[in-house]
């Protein structure tokens, strides 16, 4: 993102924890969401990227929380 204040992943990541979007358990080695409740481990770089758009959808975007799925087969 170009946005200077969102342009640091680890500081949007950090803000999504702060808010409460997600919680980081074990060491930060698992992210639990709390909208879906689902529980994921957070060694997995695509959980990374997958948290850090998650927090850019809501703060950006201004999408809902119970909006965003995770997880959308496409049929």
């Amino acid at each position: 993102m170009t946005n200077s204040k969102y342009s640091n992943q680890e500081e949007l990541i950090l803000l999504g924890k702060n808010k409460g979007y997600f919680s980081l358990l074990r060491d930060a080695s698992e992210i639990v969401y709390r909208a879906s409740g689902e529980r994921r481990s957070f060694k997995d770089e695509r959980e990374k990227i997958r948290a850090y758009f998650l927090v850019a959808l809501i703060e950006k975007y201004k999408y809902s929380e119970r909006a965003i799925q995770l997880d959308v087969e496409v049929p």
